[in-house]
């Protein structure tokens, strides 16, 4: 029942999120911001979760995920709720700001609840929360764009507010005993060097700097996928309901995500996601035509399906069991950085040789992200991750 709850809330506020991240570059634009520009208003929401990420995960080893999970679903709320209501760009920038925070919180808190989760293997209760979150990728955009047709920026920005608020509301129905906390203080120092030991973690370091890798190339889809799109005459839906083609994919290959790690080596399987993201990243300013960018859009799709379940799960198997949160918390932190870089860097490329040229830029990051874990496999990939844990546990 509580794994039942925790998805409706993930799929709630996913929503919301995806109905915001096209939403936001076009309304930067829209105030006649220059490419520069809107890679920070829409990286603005990752840089203070960057900065808290450690610490923030303490804190949830410490007093339990509950305590994190519904304060950030409330800013969720609050800087959805700002961008809508007032209109300008320093708003729009500090309602990002608001609800990068909240994301930020309440991602952290869902994921140690799903790690704690009794009665399945992480395996099966990420796959099984990935997909709810999917599903808010899926909803989210197509969501955006009618609304946005229909209601303006401001009015489908201010059903995404709504969309949170009724997350928020569920989460006061988690049960905080699922992940409790140890109650137990780390101080500052402690919880640095308890973070670099994690990051030393073969298993661990490699997930994390894979999946920042994918989100680099990803998050062109809240910054210049939409503008470039729209730039070449596809319209608002047709661009919502592109970046939902991503969710579709995501959303159907997860279930299979169990089965599959039974038979693959799930390593494998995050390399392959790997290749799919740079192949279809490049292939987006081909042309504009749904020919090929259907196919660019289910190829994305299909690599942040496999990464994202399948790097949460190995994080939380690899981490000792009362630093599971501060290991997601890095993860999470690992994603950030990405947020932050991916819009800002390509913001620069975008204003030096054009919009076309960042989705090739864009493409190197999870190209290194595959050559990672294939020498991550060649030195002998899970068995000796899980060895290395084992040592530096005692």
């Amino acid at each position: 029942m509580q794994l039942l709850l925790i998805c409706l809330i993930a799929a709630a506020y996913q929503t919301s999120n995806n109905m915001v991240s096209p939403l936001a570059p076009l309304e930067a634009a829209s105030f006649h911001a220059a490419p520069a520009v809107v890679g920070l208003v829409v990286g603005a929401g990752s840089f203070v979760p960057l900065l808290l990420a450690i610490p923030a995960g303490a804190f949830t080893d410490r007093v339990g995920a509950k305590r994190l999970l519904v304060p950030g679903l409330f800013a969720i709320v609050a800087g959805t709720g700002l961008a809508a209501g007032v209109r300008t760009l320093p708003a729009l920038t500090a309602g990002m700001v608001l609800l990068g925070l909240g994301q930020f919180g309440a991602t952290l808190g869902v994921q140690a609840l799903v790690a704690h989760m009794p009665g399945r293997s992480r395996n099966d209760t990420f796959a099984i929360y990935a997909v709810a979150a999917a599903a808010g990728g899926l909803a989210g955009p197509v969501l955006a764009g009618t609304l946005a047709a229909r209601l303006g920026i401001a009015g489908a920005l201010a059903w995404a507010a709504a969309l949170a608020a009724a997350a928020a509301v569920v989460g006061l129905l988690v049960d905080a005993r699922t992940a409790p906390g140890s109650g137990q203080r780390v101080r500052p120092r402690a919880s640095l060097e308890g973070a670099a030991r994690l990051m030393r973690t073969p298993a661990i370091g490699t997930a994390i700097g894979v999946t920042a890798a994918i989100l680099f190339a990803d998050d062109l889809t809240a910054s210049f996928y939409p503008v470039l799109l729209a730039d070449r005459g596809v319209a608002l839906a047709t661009i919502g309901v592109l970046i939902s083609l991503r969710g579709v994919a995501s959303l159907t290959v997860r279930p299979t995500i169990a089965r599959l790690t039974r038979r693959i080596d799930r390593w494998w399987l995050v390399a392959i996601a790997m290749a799919l993201e740079a192949i279809g990243t490049v292939a987006v300013p081909l042309s504009p035509s749904l020919a090929v960018q259907v196919p660019a859009a289910l190829l994305c799709g299909v690599a942040l399906g496999f990464n994202q379940p399948l790097s949460m799960a190995i994080v939380a198997d690899h981490a000792p069991a009362g630093q599971r949160s501060s290991a997601l918390a890095m993860r999470l932190a690992g994603n950030r950085v990405s947020l932050v870089a991916s819009p800002l860097l390509l913001g620069l490329v975008v204003a030096g040789f054009g919009l076309p040229a960042c989705f090739a830029v864009a493409a190197v990051a999870p190209i290194a992200g595959m050559i990672t874990v294939l020498r991550f496999q060649a030195r002998g990939g899970e068995a000796a991750a899980s060895s290395s844990a084992a040592q530096s546990a005692q």
